[in-house]
């Protein structure tokens, strides 16, 4: 699967000071769905690592039978540090550990476009599941008009 970490960044190494005050800022960037028909937008504000990111891909491939077309619209591009118990305080920050994005309240952050629309349903209901924030299926208008969806649930 894919690595989601960086090749190169600028400042590497983030203090929790500054990843509180991110994540207090209110922006909007995708509040609609652009492209796809159906999505995952977030009710809060919160942290995403790749190994989740990871997660929602395995799962999208394996419920919509690699008939789909899927977009991404986070990226982890912030480093989480860590010092060793042992170490005494001061020296530094300590060394990085995790790559983290950092989710706005409201944003959509996956797109998903499937040939079986059922299936694909199901996916995102799964994908639910694996993430450790609260989040909401998005469907576009002629897609809510289908009956019984929520049986493939």
């Amino acid at each position: 699967m894919k690595d989601f970490k960086p090749l190169f960044s600028k400042y590497r190494k983030i203090h929790n000071n500054i990843l509180i005050s991110k994540l207090k800022k209110k922006e909007f960037k995708h509040f609609k769905l652009v492209i796809g028909e159906m999505g995952l937008k977030a009710l809060r504000a919160s942290k995403i690592n790749g190994i989740q990111l990871n997660a929602c891909i395995k799962i999208i491939t394996r419920d919509c039978k690699r008939k789909y077309k899927l977009w991404i619209y986070c990226f982890p591009n912030i480093s989480l540090t860590v010092k060793s118990i042992s170490v005494r305080m001061g020296t530094g920050i300590g060394s990085i550990y995790d790559w983290i994005f950092i989710i706005k309240k409201n944003n959509i952050f996956i797109e998903l476009k499937a040939r079986y629309n059922f299936f694909s349903l199901k996916a995102l209901h799964n994908c639910k599941k694996k993430l450790s924030f609260s989040t909401k299926i998005i469907l576009k208008t002629y897609v809510k008009k289908w009956k019984n969806f929520k049986n493939y649930i």
